[in-house]
């Protein structure tokens, strides 16, 4: 930057004067003018150099990083998919093996069978007919005919038999968790260092990659019913602002931590059964069905056991504003913010009957589509829901749903993507599998610790909304975190005997049923 000098006139009495500011100059004289020339010529260097930097500027690195990042992705992802497939290869080699020695009994004992109880009997009585007069009684046709009819019914079902299940993700499916967007952030909100940018996943090398999740094409944030990012937006002023925080929950830290409750309830019985929405808990307790909101107890409603059935389990439906219940064998619906009288607040879903008779066991819903599952999932039922029709819409087995040595089936539970089965092993061992709305299995789930034995299918499975899961053995008092990917892990916690917990419909409060002692905790989130 060039300085200025500062030049001088000479006055009719020979003293010098600034020819600037016309004062008379000294050694201790400062022109006003002059500094803001100087001041002048300063800003226009820092004006020249944002010029270049301006110029200059580039996404390139950007671009570059995100590619070299897609590429290593891409790399670790056919490595993965590569070794798992290897992995599987063998254990489908294996699987066969025992399968063929299963079949090859299975064929020994049919043949034996054919051959020492039918054919004999069949050969005696044709030789009886032509040696001699003497006539064949039906009933022994008929012995031999229920016989040949058993194996035949036997073969039937082993050629029908799936015998191997092969289950595997699309890779399209990879297209709700990996995207690549721009980032959504106004110029004007960029430059503003209040305004806080969306959430990303950012690398060591500073590049930013998106996670989110569609539906129908629209971004969906985690428990978001309106299918909306939390981010920035530009407000009625054309100022940027933010809008609500994405729902996250740190269960770590929830668990971790002895946090007092919002408000705790006293309750009696140790009823694991617990349904929430944005305004109310409600639950089963001393043959009542009781209602609070998030601050005190609101209604009972008594329950008669004898007429209605024993209840099992509950949920909120959103989509018809209803809580449902589910008895062992009915299905009712309550609406809380319904004024009729006690009498006739509690309805019957006339529809809905279970298949022979028997035991239903768990109950979820998804917009207007409604899950039942059985006692230890021998079926699970769907129902569509357009009030006030109830339409049995499809009904499957449990060897359609689970591996054919399974246990069962204990919870079904449905988050904003998929549902949720938590199955018990041959081995007592609980897993939880991921299912897409169809029942088509999506995931298997990893092992997790032991029931008591194979008719105590004491748990619960809770969904977080965010495609993850909690699973609660109420044998070895333990929870368990199912994560987005699959993984699970036990949780460290100081709480106990907790029967059942809930999230409430807007995800602003968190919900625990728990024993000894018998309360509802509450906290907000």
């Amino acid at each position: 930057m060039p300085m200025a000098t500062t030049t001088t006139t000479t006055t009719a009495n020979g003293d010098s004067e600034c020819s600037h500011c016309h004062e008379p100059v000294n050694s201790d004289h400062v022109c006003s003018s002059q500094q803001l020339l100087d001041e002048l010529y300063h800003l226009n260097d820092q004006t020249t150099e944002q010029l270049n930097k301006i110029q200059a500027l580039t996404l390139e690195h950007i671009h570059d990083e995100c590619q070299t990042n897609l590429e290593k992705w891409k790399t670790d992802m056919l490595s993965s998919v590569t070794e798992l497939y290897d992995q599987r290869k063998k254990e489908l080699e294996l699987l066969y093996k025992d399968i063929e020695k299963e079949f090859e009994q299975f064929k020994q004992q049919q043949l034996k069978q054919l051959k020492t109880n039918i054919t004999p009997k069949i050969t005696d009585m044709i030789e009886l007919t032509t040696s001699s007069t003497e006539e064949i009684s039906q009933l022994k046709l008929n012995e031999v005919q229920l016989l040949l009819n058993k194996l035949k019914t036997e073969i039937e079902n082993v050629l029908e038999r799936k015998w191997i299940y092969l289950n595997m993700i699309n890779i399209k499916q990879l297209n709700e968790f990996i995207k690549i967007e721009k980032e959504k952030c106004t110029m004007a909100a960029c430059g503003d260092s209040s305004v806080k940018a969306p959430s990303t996943s950012t690398s060591s090398n500073g590049s930013r990659i998106f996670f989110t999740s569609e539906i129908n094409g629209r971004p969906k944030s985690n428990g978001d019913n309106n299918g909306e990012h939390d981010d920035i937006v530009v407000g009625s002023n054309g100022m940027p602002k933010k809008k609500k925080k994405e729902f996250t929950l740190d269960v770590d830290d929830l668990f971790k931590l002895v946090k007092k409750p919002m408000i705790q309830f006293d309750v009696k019985t140790n009823s694991s059964t617990l349904a929430v929405s944005d305004q109310f808990i409600f639950v089963n307790d001393d043959k009542r069905l009781v209602l609070y909101d998030m601050t005190k107890l609101v209604k009972e409603i008594p329950w008669n056991e004898n007429d209605f059935g024993i209840i099992v389990d509950m949920c909120y439906s959103s989509s018809l504003n209803l809580f449902l219940i589910l008895s062992i064998h009915s299905l009712y619906t309550y609406d809380p913010l319904s004024t009729m009288s006690d009498d006739k607040l509690i309805l019957k879903v006339e529809q809905v009957l279970p298949l022979d008779r028997n035991i239903l066991a768990s109950i979820c819903n998804h917009n207007k589509f409604i899950y039942i599952s059985y006692h230890k999932g021998v079926h699970i039922d769907s129902y569509t829901v357009t009030l006030p029709e109830w339409k049995l819409t499809r009904r499957w087995s449990k060897l359609e749903v689970c591996e054919p040595t399974d246990n069962g089936v204990r919870d079904i539970r449905c988050d904003s993507f998929y549902i949720g089965l938590s199955v018990m092993q041959q081995d007592l061992h609980w897993r939880v599998d991921i299912m897409d709305y169809n029942m088509v299995r999506l995931r298997k789930g990893f092992i997790m610790d032991q029931s008591e034995n194979q008719h105590r299918f004491f748990s619960m499975l809770t969904p977080l909304f965010d495609n993850r899961w909690l699973f609660i053995n109420w044998h070895t008092n333990k929870i368990w975190l199912l994560d987005e990917f699959g993984q699970v892990k036990q949780l460290n916690t100081t709480y106990k005997n907790i029967k059942n917990i809930c999230l409430s419909n807007d995800l602003n409060y968190f919900v625990i049923r728990s024993e000894k002692p018998s309360s509802l905790k509450i906290y907000r989130i």
